[in-house]
């Protein structure tokens, strides 16, 4: 299963933790995940985390590159 979501904007603080991060990016999945009735909701479970995980690590990323400037 492949799914591109976009955010235009999250909020979160220059000094947020990876479990903050982790908490506004899994909201911020499941807030937009495109119902699908032909994928069980246990795999779509699944999926969403696997896609709050991923987001997470790259966001995490990106914040911490910034606040090493």
């Amino acid at each position: 299963m492949k799914i591109t979501i976009r955010f235009d904007q999250i909020d979160i603080a220059e000094n947020a933790s990876y479990r903050e991060i982790y908490r506004v990016m899994s909201d911020a999945v499941r807030e937009n995940w495109p119902g699908m009735t032909s994928v069980s909701s246990e795999h779509q479970r699944l999926a969403q985390q696997q896609a709050a995980a991923s987001a997470t690590r790259q966001l995490a990323r990106t914040v911490a590159a910034r606040r090493a400037r």
